[in-house]
């Protein structure tokens, strides 16, 4: 079942991706110069879902957010947002760019025993392909679980997003 969903998810943003390329006047570069822009994807590892990002280019600062199942534990379903930084984009030799990002943010999952915890993810945004709008990332996330314990967690995903002007 969790194959069907992914490989919907790839097909959607694949017919979708001529359309958005066009927005953008057909380059990523233009895009990353544009005041803010909208994405869209999914994330694999843990969580396993989708995720949304509302990102203002030029200043490097984005809110992400997702709605995902944890298979940590006991499974739950799994929802964070937060606030990220971009630093400056290294651009590669073909035009691709390279952003490392930190954050924070709210983490909620609901169970049998709810939690409520934050995280601090670390990672790397790509954007491989100079002529598509489409994010690569990867990111590992420590965090500290604050109800109904304490404790320390840790997560890791690996996702993709496509991008749209907002």
């Amino acid at each position: 079942m969790r194959r069907m969903v992914l490989a919907g998810f790839v097909v959607i943003a694949l017919a979708t991706a001529g359309n958005a390329q066009e927005g953008f006047a057909g380059r990523v570069d233009a895009l990353t110069q544009g005041p803010a822009i909208l994405g869209g994807g999914v994330v694999v590892g843990e969580p396993t879902g989708l995720t949304v990002k509302y990102w203002w280019a030029e200043t490097g600062f984005a809110l992400d957010a997702a709605v995902a199942w944890s298979f940590v534990e006991e499974a739950s379903l799994y929802m964070h947002a937060g606030a990220l930084f971009h630093y400056r984009a290294f651009e590669s030799s073909g035009g691709r760019f390279l952003m490392p990002y930190v954050g924070l943010g709210p983490v909620f999952r609901a169970r049998e025993e709810s939690a409520l915890a934050l995280r601090l993810p670390i990672g790397l945004s790509v954007f491989a392909f100079p002529r598509l709008p489409l994010e690569l990332f990867g990111e590992v996330v420590p965090g500290f679980q604050l109800l109904p314990k304490t404790d320390l967690e840790f997560g890791a995903g690996l996702g993709v997003r496509l991008y749209f002007r907002a």
